[in-house]
């Protein structure tokens, strides 16, 4: 055996061949996040981003092996070109049904007497809403509204939560693009 030498061969792939692989591959996740998202916001259209890629998560027959934060990449990504905002509900979340149940009169009169308190607009509180329910990812948080405004937040969260033992969230209300032609 001396002298020999074993060398393995290994084809490899042009660039370009592998770069259309990841491609298809990009778009068949695209599109496999896309039905189920449009069937999931079909019977419960006030939810959340993050909301819908914990439900495809924990469902056991889901399609792809990902992570829920990589689902919540792709959700994210078909929320924002297939379906609009109608408006935007205070709610708690239901976690033995894994929907958003819409606070109640006193509930919602308590918390805007909160905000009031805090001296923040409404678009700065939307804003670090809509990141809380993860609607936005945290860059874009960040470069529209910084720390002081989430710290804020988090304080009127933690005094609510103090009285009826929950945070509430400002949900979306989802419905379908209509495209024009």
């Amino acid at each position: 055996m001396q002298g020999r030498k074993f060398v393995l061969k290994k084809e490899l792939k042009p660039f370009e061949t592998r770069m259309e692989n990841r491609k298809q591959t990009v778009e068949k996740n695209i599109s496999t996040y896309r039905d189920l998202t449009h069937k999931i916001i079909n019977y419960k259209p006030l939810n959340s981003g993050s909301n819908i890629a914990r439900e495809i998560h924990d469902n056991p027959l889901r399609p792809l092996d990902h992570e829920e934060g990589t689902i919540a990449k792709y959700v994210r990504g078909v929320l924002k070109e297939d379906f609009e905002v109608m408006d935007k509900q205070w709610c708690r979340i239901n976690y033995g049904t894994n929907t958003y149940e819409p606070l109640s009169f006193e509930e919602k009169c308590f918390l805007m007497e909160l905000f009031k308190e805090t001296n923040l607009s409404k678009k700065i509180m939307d804003i670090t809403a809509d990141f809380k329910c993860g609607n936005i990812s945290r860059k874009d948080f960040q470069e529209q509204v910084g720390f002081v405004a989430e710290s804020k937040y988090n304080r009127v969260m933690e005094e609510f939560k103090k009285r009826f033992g929950f945070r509430p969230y400002k949900v979306p209300n989802w419905r379908e693009k209509v495209n024009a032609i």
